[in-house]
């Protein structure tokens, strides 16, 4: 832990960032997962568009599919309502949302709101195995049983962030925040696409009440004291959060409750850890080549002490 600790340690200066502290609402809609693309469909998204319209920070961000239509499919009038809203002003969204694009399929994915811009797009990269992708050798069975199950669309690994007030934000949906090595290699790039925000969109409600909500906060602390950077957490059970660049959590929705989290986002001083920078370019190799050293270091110790002659 000590030497993930001193790998964490910022060391190189983003001159570029403009980071700065600014006013956030993370929605936590609570919609039981069996329910939500049912009976519930329209209710959640009332719930959402209701809250992100009434929202007065300066970002507004929803949890995973926190829409549970196809973007092209959603009731005009509900995405009329929050792309006027957000069609103005200095305010941003970013919200959770199923889409489908011809000759490509369909994606997980996040749509971000902001005045004369174009929707930003980000699909989610780690897709889900047998949840969103089938592997390459178990594709006979996909045809075999003809569910018409679909590979869903796979993002770049280093997409460009969603720009926005000073901040280079940085999407990761679900569990894509459980891989270090592939955040870091955003780092990876000119200083001016650097991230300086981590936004976590998930649904975790199919586990139910279980110790996957604690277990993914401690994860996206991991994340921003490895990296640096602050994230947000906008989920839909729990887990709703925001965390400073030192993992410390600033404040925390109770779980398992239909609320909003209202909160300012502390600003981190903009550099780049050794573990972005290693784990960027050579991913977890040089962790493991030093975790084999210390192995094999220890083997050859206790041989040498085994083949030692005994005193008397």
């Amino acid at each position: 832990m000590a030497v993930l600790l001193l790998l964490a340690v910022p060391w190189q200066v983003n001159t570029s960032s403009n980071e700065k502290n600014f006013s956030v609402s993370l929605l936590q809609g609570n919609i039981p997962q069996e329910l939500k693309y049912t009976k519930l469909r329209k209710q959640a998204v009332d719930w959402y568009v209701d809250q992100a319209i009434q929202a007065e920070t300066d970002l507004v961000v929803m949890p995973e599919t926190a829409l549970p239509y196809l973007r092209q499919d959603i009731p005009h009038e509900d995405w009329q309502k929050i792309s006027t809203h957000f069609s103005a002003g200095q305010k941003a969204l970013i919200v959770g949302i199923p889409t489908f694009e011809k000759d490509k399929g369909f994606g997980n994915s996040a749509i971000a709101l902001k005045a004369n811009s174009e929707e930003y797009l980000y699909n989610k990269q780690h897709l889900v195995p047998f949840g969103e992708f089938i592997p390459t050798y178990f594709q006979w069975f996909n045809q075999m049983v003809n569910f018409g199950i679909t590979d869903f669309i796979r993002g770049p690994l280093k997409p460009k962030p969603f720009v926005w007030n000073g901040q280079n934000i940085a999407i990761q949906i679900c569990y894509e925040d459980l891989f270090g090595e592939e955040l870091a290699q955003r780092f990876m790039v000119q200083k001016e696409n650097m991230p300086s925000l981590l936004v976590n969109m998930s649904n975790i409600a199919w586990f139910g009440n279980t110790v996957v909500i604690p277990q993914h906060l401690h994860i996206a602390r991991m994340r921003s004291v490895e990296l640096n950077r602050p994230t947000i957490r906008a989920t839909n059970s729990g887990g709703t959060a925001i965390i400073d660049a030192s993992g410390k959590i600033q404040a925390v929705a109770k779980p398992y409750t239909q609320t909003v989290l209202v909160g300012n986002v502390p600003a981190s001083d903009g550099r780049v850890t050794w573990f972005a920078e290693w784990a960027g370019r050579w991913g977890l190799m040089p962790m493991w080549l030093f975790c084999v050293a210390i192995v094999l270091g220890f083997s050859v110790a206790r041989q040498r002490s085994r083949s030692a002659p005994q005193g008397h």
